[in-house]
């Protein structure tokens, strides 16, 4: 873990260092997740440098959306930092699981996946926009 690393609930006022990581994300949409506490920042020296998003399958199943780290702090344990405080939450809040996904021609990220120690637990085919395939993990909390 980096000296000075924390992990907070995204704030109202995070949405322009925010929407550096989601350029799809939308002031309101933004506002509506932050109040039910859906976006997971990290930061140091104050910064953000990691940005987590959680959705809720049904009203009810937590699913990993979006995880991400600025390209020059990967592979230094923000990403597994960010996972640590959402599995702590989500276990006081009474979840047994969490859901995440990734592409499958994205190696990198099932890599990261597998070392959090997520599971593959199905498949949907040609799914995304390049035609390829979503793979469904899950980790028991």
């Amino acid at each position: 873990m980096i000296k000075g690393m924390k992990c907070r609930w995204a704030r109202v006022e995070d949405f322009t260092q925010c929407k550096k990581f989601d350029s799809r994300l939308a002031k309101a949409l933004f506002s509506h997740l932050v109040q039910k506490k859906q976006i997971l920042v990290c930061t140091l020296d104050g910064k953000i440098c990691g940005y987590a998003r959680i959705e809720y399958i049904w009203l009810k199943i937590p699913y990993l959306s979006w995880i991400t780290v600025f390209e020059s702090k990967r592979s230094q344990g923000i990403g597994a930092f960010m996972i640590q405080k959402l599995v702590s939450y989500l276990k006081k809040k009474g979840h047994q699981f969490l859901l995440s996904s990734y592409q499958d021609n994205a190696k990198l990220s099932k890599k990261w996946h597998v070392k959090q120690g997520f599971k593959k637990c199905g498949k949907v085919n040609g799914i995304n926009e390049d035609k390829s395939s979503e793979i469904f993990c899950k980790l028991n909390l």
